[in-house]
């Protein structure tokens, strides 16, 4: 039995989720899936991982799982609660490195381009929202009223793990073709360890181009 948790999230979540999980369940192919969690309710506590909440999605032991968006709402009500909160703690709970967010258009849908065939991959467990750039505080502060500054982090393994999963991506797709996205000329070590990570990968993937940007 193949046990799939489903975490609703609020705002657009509750909108997302359940239209996701119709496409999964007319999609299946195997009779063994059980669905856990299914429900209309706002969840915006899981799926930002507070205490509580976190004990009870540990408790399911879903070997699967679908969550939706946090937006505005559960954000404030998240940081009312934990002044330290930055991002969905559920992405490095679980280890969730890699936004992945497919983009395409159709030729019986009107769009503003044509032919557009995209996979795009963003690091969402380091940069600006990484809960590890200090070791208290969220990473940001406002020594006066004119003035707020913000701190980053990139690591070697997180630069690596997302510049792999997008050159795997496009070894399955028929341009191999994988664009890095940087500003290694202004920020030559933080962003430079970002490109020299792409680059470093894409020596082991000869049949995929590498476009730097």
């Amino acid at each position: 039995m193949l046990k799939l948790g489903v975490l609703m999230g609020d705002d657009i979540g509750l909108e997302v989720v359940p239209e996701a999980v119709k496409v999964m369940k007319a999609l299946r192919r195997k009779p063994d899936w059980r669905w856990s969690g299914a429900s209309t309710r706002s969840d915006a506590a899981a799926t930002n991982c507070t205490a509580t909440p976190c004990r009870k999605l540990r408790s399911r032991r879903s070997r699967k799982r679908m969550a939706g968006s946090a937006g505005r709402s559960g954000m404030v009500l998240i940081r009312a609660t934990t002044p330290t909160w930055i991002m969905p703690p559920l992405r490095k709970r679980l280890d969730l490195f890699a936004s992945i967010k497919p983009v395409k258009s159709y030729p019986n849908i009107p769009s503003v381009h044509k032919n557009v065939d995209i996979v795009f991959l963003r690091e969402v467990t380091e940069g600006m929202q990484s809960s590890d750039t200090v070791t208290a505080g969220s990473g940001e502060f406002r020594p006066n009223d004119e003035i707020s500054i913000g701190m980053r982090v990139v690591t070697r393994k997180g630069a690596n793990r997302v510049a792999r999963e997008a050159f795997e991506i496009a070894r399955t797709r028929s341009r191999r073709k994988v664009t890095a996205l940087h500003k290694e000329p202004v920020y030559r070590l933080v962003c430079g360890m970002f490109a020299e990570e792409c680059r470093k990968v894409a020596k082991e993937y000869p049949d995929v181009e590498l476009e730097k940007c």
